[in-house]
Parts: structure tokens; sequence; C-alpha cells
């Protein structure tokens, strides 16, 4: 339900007068799970922090009783504490906590992002982002077969630092090549199998202009490198990281200060006591010249014209254009075979130009809040499964919109939350700041390099039929009316035939189908016309094929709400 509340929070249905900001101050663990704040609610950002622990499950003597696992995230939790107020930070947003488990080991892992708050701030803050890539790496280690109990445990535990530190690394290095300094929505999944270890890292690169320019990468390697070939693929760095910040209309540090005022550099702020190493160059190393990492990070798959991919809610930095209307949610539920050597790059490479070509009709669109989930449900096997919102892009529009309210449900099913003056009309005319900050801001939307030969532009829908489902809290072109509660099923589906049903493709396609509408039902019977924040934990899918036989299990939810849509008076 976080994003839904924070849907809420945002547009002043919780206002922040109801809540002390001594009072917050004294909580034991000062964690806000919503990933979407008021304007100037957030005065500075500590940077994202992590904590991650092995257990054993075998050593849960009652597994009824909750103690031994609430003492487990407590410890969790007092960590995450522990950096956050190491980087002098009041608070931890975006906080999440998962699990992966497997035999007897249990690895727990929390996130989320340091910052400082506060609930009476009036200091200004402008949009000074450019135009965003999704990236996203993903590193495996292989894990000693014969390993068990605490042995195993042992392993990943040693192993768990090295991971992360090579997930930061690449994310780091490709970061540097695309000419960005900053990432958002940043999420890490650690997933423990029989033989491998797998950590996939995903993020939206952002470049701020108030953060410096990254430096040029530099390459090196051993004394036995070919000097030629170590040049060549130098210049073709230089050339890479160039033509990217052509494509995202990146400027220099001289052009980007330009447009502070010495007013605003005079501010003063809170320090943050953050440790920063040496940040002259960026070094990619090579063991040798034909270093396939490298060569990797400088062939990078093309998006389709027209299509913006990223892991946030909304496209940063979108500036001709805007999010109009809902087109289509999309659930791709990808398994293949893994083999030595490991190369779990093209398998994503391979979920998402399937993504792409499914959804080549829409354009011009934005992919957002992409959510991936890996598991390794048998030693040989990989399963990936990805989540998202494809929503229409149009034309910015300044005309005033009236609303369309649905009919008014039974009052006795739902509790009405007080009016929002503010949402009365939508997209008014730009205000004097935006106004005054659009003086000095280039135009860098993502879209300005590539739908030129995309002439079509969707328009908001006049009616409405049937439910939205959206993992996103917000439905574009409509205002969020009443909470109608939070629905969390589990469904399991058996099979023998599973031949006679198209495969396992024809099975698990089948199965998600009848999932969404059994959720669209509920959420009708219960009054709304949307299904918003919706997420799928668990996807379980066992087979064999030899017998005839499938069963998966799936996990969904989400919060149901009333939606009052909107359409041009004129």
């Amino acid at each position: 339900m976080g994003n839904a509340a924070a849907f809420f929070m945002r547009n002043n249905y919780i206002r922040r007068g109801q809540v002390n900001q001594e009072h917050f101050d004294l909580l034991e663990y000062p964690f806000l799970t919503m990933t979407k704040f008021p304007p100037r609610f957030i005065i500075q950002i500590g940077g994202s922090i992590s904590a991650r622990s092995v257990k054993l499950l075998e050593r849960i003597l009652n597994v009824d009783e909750p103690e031994s696992r609430d003492i487990w995230w407590s410890e969790i939790r007092m960590e995450i504490r522990s950096h956050a107020r190491s980087l002098n930070c009041n608070a931890v947003l975006g906080y999440t906590e998962l699990t992966t488990i497997c035999d007897d080991v249990c690895v727990l892992s929390a996130c989320g992002t340091a910052a400082v708050i506060d609930f009476n701030s009036s200091a200004g803050d402008e949009d000074n982002f450019s135009s965003v890539q999704l990236i996203h790496k993903n590193v495996e280690r292989d894990k000693q077969e014969d390993l068990r109990g605490e042995a195993i445990a042992k392993e990943i535990s040693d192993g768990l630092p090295f991971l992360e530190y090579e997930l930061h690394r690449l994310l780091v290095n490709k970061l540097k090549i695309k000419g960005m300094n900053a990432i958002f929505s940043l999420k890490i999944r650690i997933t423990v199998g029989e033989k491998l270890l797998v950590g996939v890292a995903t993020g939206t690169a952002v470049y701020l202009s108030c953060l410096p320019t990254p430096d040029l990468p530099v390459l090196v390697t051993g004394k036995d490198s070919d000097g030629k070939v170590v040049a060549d693929l130098q210049e073709m760095l230089s050339q890479t990281v160039k033509k990217n910040k052509e494509i995202y209309q990146i400027k220099s540090d001289n052009q980007a200060q330009s447009t502070l005022s010495d007013e605003d550099s005079d501010t003063e702020q809170t320090p943050l006591d953050i440790s920063c190493g040496n940040k002259d160059c960026c070094i990619l190393e090579m063991d040798d010249p034909e270093d396939a990492e490298v060569l990797r990070l400088l062939i990078q798959e093309k998006i389709p014209d027209g299509i913006h991919v990223v892991s946030t809610e909304s496209v940063p930095g979108l500036e001709d254009l805007e999010i109009v209307k809902n087109l289509q949610m999309f659930t791709q539920i990808y398994r293949a075979k893994l083999l030595p050597p490991y190369d779990l790059q093209k398998h994503f490479v391979r979920l998402l130009q399937s993504i792409y070509f499914k959804l080549r009709r829409m354009v011009p669109c934005a992919l957002c809040d992409l959510q991936f989930r890996i598991d390794i449900p048998e030693p040989d096997e990989i399963q990936l499964c990805v989540i998202g919102m494809a929503l229409g892009l149009g034309r910015k529009t300044q005309i005033v919109k009236s609303k369309i309210v649905p009919p008014k449900p039974d009052e006795d099913l739902i509790f009405k939350l007080e009016d929002c003056q503010n949402q009365e009309t939508i997209q008014a005319p730009i205000s004097k700041s935006n106004q005054s900050s659009q003086k000095y801001r280039s135009n860098r939307s993502p879209s300005k390099y590539r739908p030129q030969s995309v002439k079509q532009r969707h328009v908001p829908g006049i009616e409405r039929h049937g439910v939205d489902i959206t993992p996103l809290s917000y439905v574009p072109g409509g205002n969020i009316e009443q909470y109608l509660g939070n629905i969390n099923f589990f469904f399991i589906r058996e099979t023998t035939s599973i031949r006679e049903e198209g495969g396992l493709s024809g099975f698990i396609h089948s199965f998600v189908t009848e999932v969404l509408a059994i959720v669209r039902s509920h959420a009708t019977a219960l009054g709304g016309n949307a299904l918003v924040a919706f997420f799928m934990t668990e996807c379980v899918l066992n087979h064999n094929l030899h017998k005839n036989q499938g069963q998966c299990l799936i996990n969904v939810g989400g919060d149901v709400v009333a939606v009052a849509y909107f359409k041009d008076e004129a």
C-alpha cells in the first residue's frame, strides 16, 4: 500500500501538519516505505543504503513462533538505521525488505535511501534533470554443490560483499559511459540457487545539472597487452561517451553552473558526513585487450524509436511530451536453460526485445516502473519475470479539464477522503516559478532524438470501461477519489494436460489471464474502477513434461481505488 499512500500524501490527503517533526525523530526506526513525497519535503539525499544477513532456518526451534524471525529483522533494521545516522540523515525513504530462500538458507535483505527530511521546510527545489536511460546489470557466482547447512551459509555470507561490490562497479562503469551522474529507483535483488548466487541491479540513469559531469573512463591493462589494441578501444570508448552526450544533450560543468545563482549558493545546508574517495577518473580494468565486459559496455542494445524505458513511475526530464493515458500493463515470464559459461545479460536482452516487439504499435509510449524478478527453480534453469506499465505519450496541453465522476458505490463499503481543492483542475497554466526555471533549462527531452519519424500522438481517452490495473501509484488522466481497500491473493493451479493447453507457455498465459480477471472482479465488487500499486511477489512454476503435469503458484495484490477521470471542456 506504500505507493497508494504516497499518492494521497503527495496530493495533501495526508497533511504534513498532522505529523510532528520532533515525534518523527524519536521513532525507533524512522523508515518510510513511500516513494512519492510533497514538494520541499526532502532537504538532502545521503545515498542508497542496504543491509543483508544470511540465516539458517534449521536453527529455528519452533517454526510457528515468530520470535526468531523478529529478532533477525530487528538486527537488519538496526543496521539500516546505523547506516543512515552515519550519513547524518534522519530518515530512510523507499524502505523495502526482501527474502530469498534455498534449502535451509535464508538471505534477508533491506534497502532504502538515506535522506534529511523536514515536515516544516520551505526550501525551494527545481527540476534539474535531463534525459534518462534504463540500466541493469547482473553478476553471478558459482557455489560449491556439496556444501550443506552452516558451511553453505558461510560461503554465501562471505561471497555477498564481493557480489555487491561487483554490481556497484558495473553500475558505475555503465553510468559513466552513458554520460550520466545519478541513478534513480535503484533496485538490487539477490537470488540463491543450488549452484549459483545471482545479483541483479536495475535503475534509471539520470543526468543532474547540479552534480559534476562524470569524467571520461580510462582503460587500465597489464604490461603484456597490445598497445595499439588498447588505444583503439580507448578511442572507441571516447567516441561512445561523446555520442551518448550528444544524444542526451548533456552540457558541460561550466554551462550547468552558469544557471545557478549566487543567492542559491549561499544557502546553508545540513552537512552530510559522506566519505568521498578520489573521483578524478573512472577506471575500467581489462585483463586482456578482448575483455568481454568492456566490449559489452561499449556495444549497447538499441531501444526502438518512440519508446522510453525507465524504472521510475514517470519519465524524468520529459518536457515536450507528457503521459496522457494508460495503454497496457504487461507481465512477461521467461524461462530458459542456463549452462556455463553463464551469461544472464543475453536473457535480459531477449526478454526486453520481446516486450518492445509486442508493444511496437503503441509508440510513442513510456515503459515505466519496470520490476524484474529472477528465480533459479532448477540447477540448470533460470526464470525471469518482468512487470511494467506502458503509458501513452501526447503533446502537452494547458486546457482546463472537468472531472467525469464515476457512480458512487455503496456508502457502507467505503470511507470518503477529504476533497483536495488542488485536484479540481489539472494541467493548469505554468506558474511563474516554473516559467522562471524554464529560462535556463534546455529542452533535454528523451523524445528529442527518437520519435522524429513517429508522427502520431496519444490523446486522453474520453470513456473508460472496466478496471484499470497498474503497478503505479496514480492513473494518468484521472484523480483518485476514494480508497476502498487492499487485496492480496494466492492462487494455485494444477493441470494434468499441459500439452493440450499449449505447453508450458499456454498454461502460464491462461493462468495469469484468469488471475487478472479475478482481481478485476474483486475490485469491481468493492466499488472500484482501478487497482493501483499492483504487485506479483511470487510466481512458482513446476512442471513435468514427461507426465504431462504442471503446477503454478502466484501471489498478487494491490490497492482498490475509485478514480474520477477528466475530459476536455472544449
